[in-house]
């Protein structure tokens, strides 16, 4: 019996394995998504600085300061591990 559910189920799971491959989905390992994640960086230090500047409560300025210093780090990680 062909066609039944779990003959689609095996196909999209056997096209799923084969866009994955080397514990890194192929597309991801671009040096083009480093400055992608910089660039957010660059927006939360941008945030935090403005919410520094309106006075805002400590724990939203650290907040934005710890994303911003996350975002660099895998723009880092980018960097160095892709192509």
């Amino acid at each position: 019996m062909q066609g039944g559910p779990a003959d689609g189920e095996s196909e999209g799971l056997q096209n799923l394995v084969a866009v994955y491959s080397g514990n890194a989905v192929n597309g991801f390992q671009s040096k083009h998504w480093a400055w992608w994640y910089l660039s957010i960086s660059v927006g939360f230090l941008l945030l935090a600085l403005v919410y520094l500047l309106h006075n805002a409560r400590l724990f939203q300025i650290v907040a934005r300061l710890v994303i911003a210093l996350g975002f660099a780090a895998l723009a880092w990680m980018q960097w160095k591990n892709g192509r």
